[in-house]
């Protein structure tokens, strides 16, 4: 069995979504992100997954999602990415579950 794909699942990390009115909510995401990386980055992934998240969490919103996957993929040479993360937005007292779905990115295939 050829492992492929690595990456962190349902961690809990404390986020600012933006909202489309510009304003920041602050809530907590359940957040899993997964990669298809080299051999010889798979002991680093972890760092660099949380390292590339803890530098958006402070303004998240769905604009930067493809920018946060493509660090991902530079950083650690992958193939592809995928992000899924899930949170509870406040209306009032009324807490709202979003799910900012799977967002996947494939590196160009090298010719030659």
């Amino acid at each position: 069995m050829k492992l492929k794909s690595v990456g962190i699942k349902n961690i809990k990390l404390p986020v600012s979504i933006r909202e489309k009115a510009g304003t920041l909510q602050e809530t907590v995401a359940s957040i899993s992100l997964h990669a298809d990386i080299p051999k010889h980055y798979r002991e680093s992934c972890v760092s660099t997954f949380i390292a590339v998240l803890n530098k958006h969490q402070d303004d998240m919103s769905v604009n930067i999602l493809a920018k946060l996957l493509a660090e991902v993929q530079d950083e650690l040479q992958a193939e592809a990415a995928q992000l899924e993360m899930s949170f509870p937005l406040g209306t009032g007292n009324h807490p709202v579950p979003l799910l900012q779905g799977n967002k996947c990115g494939r590196r160009p295939q090298s010719k030659g």
